[in-house]
């Protein structure tokens, strides 16, 4: 197949492994050949520019050859492949989805951990709070004790009166 350049024309032939031309010389912009051969051998091919030699060409020659009875052993394999292929995808997808139901269960301990945090600092801050004031309580309390106990007991005379 001539991709491009000069007038977009090659020639084309190729022989079989005996040496007899079985697909003649043609001038043309693309050409195919195909042949079934039991005893194999090489083939030889030409593509010739002779009548634009002074122009550059892009030229794709795609070649494609197999035995029919490898072919089917070959279609065969690939079935099987395809069959393990399709247990081992399944495979996956199954693994996938565990590994997206263990991440939404690490997202949510995460989340809960976090909770936990703030109400564990929440809770220290309230018994912290709420332990001072009953420091402060229980120290003003005994203080005012032991004032009235030390007054209930104060043996200095004060002078009542004037005598």
């Amino acid at each position: 197949m001539t991709l491009r350049g000069g007038d977009g024309m090659t020639g084309f032939a190729v022989r079989d492994p005996t040496g007899q031309l079985v697909h003649p010389y043609q001038w043309k912009k693309q050409s195919e050949y195909e042949t079934t051969s039991e005893t194999g051998g090489y083939f030889t091919s030409c593509i010739d520019n002779q009548f634009s030699r002074f122009a550059g060409k892009l030229v794709n020659m795609y070649l494609t050859t197999f035995r029919y009875d490898e072919w089917e052993q070959h279609s065969d394999e690939l079935e099987q492949y395809d069959i393990v292929a399709t247990n081992f995808t399944n495979g996956l997808g199954l693994v996938d989805h565990k590994v997206q139901i263990a991440k939404q269960y690490l997202s949510h301990s995460k989340s809960r951990a976090a909770n936990d945090w703030e109400l564990l600092i929440s809770n220290n801050a309230y018994v912290l709070r709420w332990s001072l004031i009953q420091v402060v309580v229980v120290v003003a309390t005994g203080c005012l004790q032991v004032f009235f106990v030390r007054k209930l007991f104060d043996t200095q005379a004060k002078p009542r009166g004037r005598i």
